[in-house]
């Protein structure tokens, strides 16, 4: 009997050994370290206080999570701000009502404060050059 040649003649299918390994679901992405990130959040709002830049500070303090060890310190750098902000609005409405004499102590409060504050340095220099010449400024 002779072949056919359009007749292919194949093996039969493997047959797996084992069944396919499937493999447990990874475990759920976990949020960062909470006391890790709160001093992550407090060291970058320190260094922007430190430049000056008090509304980048309050992004990052804002950010510090409740109930880490950095809260608490957080808190007393966001009430640093506020004094800050309050006495710049003083010492700016006392600029505004010609009252030079009265602002130039409270911006040289905000500078001890933080010397880095652009608005109070810029009220204390308005002041010295609204002065009359003859009166000497340390």
């Amino acid at each position: 009997m002779a072949k056919d040649p359009k007749v292919v003649v194949k093996d039969p299918p493997a047959v797996a050994k084992d069944p396919p390994v499937v493999k447990d679901p990874p475990e759920q992405v976990k949020p960062p370290d909470q006391d890790n990130f709160g001093r992550d959040q407090l060291a970058r709002g320190a260094v922007a206080f430190e430049v000056g830049n008090l509304e980048e500070c309050e992004i990052y303090l804002h950010a510090v999570p409740a109930g880490t060890t950095s809260r608490s310190e957080a808190d007393g750098l966001q009430k640093k701000i506020e004094e800050i902000r309050k006495k710049l609005k003083r010492g700016q409405g006392a600029v505004a009502a010609g009252n030079c004499d009265a602002a130039k102590p409270i911006f040289r409060e905000v500078i001890r404060i933080n010397p880095r504050i652009k608005l109070a340095n810029e009220g204390l220099e308005k002041c010295r050059n609204a002065a009359i010449p003859t009166t000497l400024d340390p």
